[in-house]
């Protein structure tokens, strides 16, 4: 695979650009490691992410007009094949444009930092929605993870108290220092991602609701059988719910019309009937001692 050489070199990609670029010798520490890599030779399969077209065709207009600026980032795998890091959307201009060759950078980086490259870059030049930039943190905190063990919940002692919030620190440090997010950010949107399910996530993708943190924070909230139905209930083509409130009413079978009282009633019992059994006990032991209605007394009997 050859380097890019300060003079034009023949059958290049320089001579499927327009425009030519004077590259002085100023530039070349900077050229010294950029290889021009034939686009077959390259694997994009395993991306997070598609390609938005209309943003690669702006990518391709840059092209034509000043030249490809920025290489692409790639890992050398053991096997030799090359896969693309970082630059999906430079990618996909040079093939729109029918270049056979693209300027790279090869990096030697393992399969977990490939990873976190990926989506950090995903994370600081895109504007990401909600859902996706949710997607995107954890896959983050996985890999994370993965190259440091040890900072994994669960490692050394198990999940809870001290070390449980080193850990949270530790991530969300890393990943804000990285994507200028904040960790209250960050922390918010793992925690969506991990409450929301797999089947919720693919029926609101692309809607408006994938674009409102309240929703999604309101869906993550429902338990498992009740976020699906108010998810299917949002996304229906006949008649959708406008809110995630008004499909959750449905859900419950409230009725317009019907009194706060009897609203509350039901999303109480809702409520109720998700909670596991300690919270259950723990529940009607607070009622026990609570005044009730005449007649109506709460029995208890330890076991």
């Amino acid at each position: 695979m050859s380097k890019m050489k300060l003079a034009k070199p023949e059958n290049t990609l320089s001579e499927s650009l327009p425009g030519e670029r004077d590259f002085s010798s100023a530039n070349a520490s900077l050229l010294e490691h950029v290889h021009l890599v034939p686009l077959d030779q390259i694997d994009t399969q395993d991306r997070l992410r598609g390609v938005d077209e209309s943003w690669a065709r702006i990518v391709a207009d840059s092209f034509t007009e000043v030249d490809q600026l920025q290489p692409i980032d790639l890992m050398k795998r053991p096997d030799g094949q090359l896969v693309l890091v970082d630059g999906n959307h430079r990618f996909a201009a040079a093939a729109l444009l029918g270049w056979e060759h693209i300027r790279a950078h090869i990096r030697d980086l393992d399969e977990s930092n490939v990873r976190l490259r990926q989506i950090d870059a995903n994370l600081i030049r895109r504007e990401l929605n909600p859902l996706d930039r949710a997607a995107f943190l954890a896959a983050r905190k996985d890999h994370y993870e993965a190259i440091y063990p040890e900072t994994k919940v669960g490692a050394q002692g198990g999940r809870g108290g001290k070390k449980e919030k080193i850990v949270k620190f530790t991530f969300s440090k890393d990943a804000a220092e990285k994507t200028g997010l904040s960790r209250s950010t960050i922390e918010k949107a793992v925690w969506l991602d991990e409450h929301l399910l797999p089947a919720v996530k693919i029926l609101i993708s692309g809607t408006e609701f994938a674009e409102k943190q309240s929703s999604l924070m309101a869906l993550a909230r429902l338990d498992p059988d009740t976020q699906e139905k108010v998810a299917g209930l949002l996304t229906r083509k006949d008649k959708p719910a406008r809110t995630v409130k008004e499909a959750h009413d449905m859900v419950l079978g409230v009725r317009k019309g019907r009194s706060q009282r009897e609203i509350n009633c039901d999303r109480l019992i809702a409520l109720y009937n998700k909670c596991d059994a300690k919270t259950r006990s723990d529940f009607l032991y607070h009622v026990r001692g609570s005044r009730l209605p005449k007649g109506w007394s709460v029995d208890y009997a330890s076991s």
